[in-house]
């Protein structure tokens, strides 16, 4: 704002129109009016900046400025006509200074547009429900219900090409397959038995559990381990009769350490009421044994061989809790370390 008027009231220098927030560039022109009206070291003058809508004083410390001005210039021995001189020098260095406009307000800040992230397929990632060989390319399971057994593919089926494209390898495979939109159907040709056969698999979206869609409300696989420590066989023929929990679990797994004291306690409360627990691991016989003899498990423990009756019950890490009935029907199907949800199934089947 540009100021209109340099005036002199009462012992004040008023500055119409000017800022407020200007205000501290008049200090040197204060300290000189001050000395002139009040006399050395009676500096008393006050300034006032007037603006249309603000009205604000800034009053001047007693003292200080003489010696301010002293720096300047030797105002005690100059002549009047110099004084008047440097006052208005000052004088034309505030206006200018009050003239300076205020900077523009700033700019708004708008925040982009983003894209919006692209969402997985409804049901999760496109399946057919087979495990296939890496090397090979062989069908080495095909999963109950699934896409691929619905269409007839058999364990053995050796995978040659997926709607004419060469299939190299199992991970071509599987790439091939989960880049299919859900509901497409597929070409696959396979070498049996010496011939090629096409089959047209549609494609289907991936469960959230295949263990638990694929197994519950079925007859449980069927399975012989060595049994390697407890008092009941690891043979499910053997249970029949009985609710059994199939547990699979590593000597190194956390989370099957921390449910150990649990399934002891089952095993103590309820194997006089017909409970059977099944411990299956595929390491070392001997690691196994050392660890139940540390941990004093009083439950069947089995050694699952080549993980084979890992693969047959589609585990889908460890621990994994399998509860059969005493018909040999899948119950429940429970991944991790969920005891709770263990302990709550089994009185209802005793």
């Amino acid at each position: 704002m540009i100021a209109r008027r340099l005036v002199t009231r009462g012992g004040e220098l008023v500055l119409e129109g000017v800022e407020a927030g200007q205000r501290g560039v008049v200090i040197v022109a204060i300290a000189q009016y001050s000395e002139r009206a009040h006399g050395p070291g009676e500096a008393q003058a006050r300034v006032r900046c007037v603006t249309p809508t603000r009205r604000s004083t800034l009053p001047w410390r007693r003292g200080g400025a003489r010696q301010q001005m002293t720096r300047m210039t030797d105002t005690s021995e100059a002549p009047r006509e110099r004084y008047a001189w440097v006052m208005r020098a000052l004088c034309l260095v505030l206006l200018a200074a009050c003239s300076t406009p205020a900077p523009p307000p700033p700019k708004p800040v708008v925040e982009p547009v983003r894209a919006a992230a692209p969402q997985p397929e409804a049901g999760g990632p496109s399946w057919v429900g087979v495990r296939i060989d890496e090397q090979a390319v062989r069908v080495t399971q095909v999963i109950k219900g699934a896409p691929a057994d619905k269409a007839g593919l058999q364990i053995g089926d050796q995978i040659l090409s997926i709607d004419g494209a060469p299939i190299a390898s199992g991970a071509a495979f599987v790439e091939r397959v989960r880049g299919t939109k859900n509901g497409d159907t597929l070409a696959v040709v396979v070498v049996r038995g010496g011939g090629k056969i096409t089959f047209k698999i549609r494609v289907e979206p991936r469960p959230e559990s295949i263990a638990q869609s694929s197994l519950i409300g079925k007859p449980a696989p069927a399975f012989e381990a060595a049994t390697l420590a407890g008092p009941f066989s690891s043979k499910l023929a053997d249970l029949r009769g009985h609710v059994v929990i199939v547990d699979f679990w590593a000597t190194w797994c956390g989370p099957c350490a921390m449910t150990i004291p649990r399934l002891k306690i089952l095993h103590d409360k309820f194997a006089g009421s017909g409970l059977r627990i099944v411990g299956l691991s595929s390491e070392d016989p001997a690691t196994i044994r050392e660890f139940v003899t540390r941990a004093a498990m009083t439950y069947t423990i089995g050694h699952d061989a080549d993980d084979k009756i890992s693969s047959a019950y589609l585990r889908e890490g460890i621990p994994m809790f399998v509860v059969i009935d005493k018909a040999g029907i899948v119950r429940h199907v429970i991944v991790g370390a969920n005891m709770d949800a263990v302990e709550a199934a089994i009185p209802a089947l005793l």
